[in-house]
């Protein structure tokens, strides 16, 4: 069954399911309006939805009406490694190593340790580290950034 909450700082405008979709409420009738707000793809791959005048991830709206007020430093995670899958079943709050180890064990992020780590040995200026954060890169380029790092990991011996 699908159950409606409000939109936190967006009530009586806006509610999400706990299946991941956006209803507008009708000003009028104080009622959901027919279909769904429409959804777009982050260049991450997580869906987005614009509400108002802001766009916000799908995934941390269910999270916040559903699992209430995310605690500081913990992330949102999808435990079936399936960034559109916005179910409230499938998404849990969990510390950043515990995301990365769900990564690693499913297979979305390269595990590299030690040597085999392409940084390894090397000093990183923090300038150069935020400069490659705030870079945004085309799916082309994450794909072969991605490619390269799983090369590096499993060609270069110990």
């Amino acid at each position: 069954m699908e159950i409606w909450k409000d939109v936190i700082n967006y009530e009586r405008i806006y509610k999400v399911s706990n299946k991941g979709r956006v209803k507008r409420i009708d000003k009028k009738t104080k009622r959901l309006k027919n279909g769904f707000l429409k959804l777009s793809e982050h260049y991450k791959g997580y869906l987005t939805v614009k509400l108002i005048d802001k766009r916000f991830f799908v995934q941390r709206l269910v999270t916040r009406a559903f699992l209430g007020k995310r605690p500081k430093n913990l992330q949102t995670n999808h435990k079936d490694c399936n960034k559109k899958n916005n179910n409230v079943e499938n998404l849990e709050y969990v510390t950043q190593k515990q995301n990365m180890e769900h990564a690693v064990k499913n297979g979305l992020r390269p595990s590299c340790k030690g040597k085999k780590n392409p940084f390894y040995g090397k000093k990183h200026k923090k300038s150069s580290i935020l400069l490659m954060k705030n870079k945004i890169f085309s799916k082309e380029t994450r794909m072969k950034m991605s490619i390269s790092a799983k090369k590096r990991c499993s060609n270069e011996s110990i």
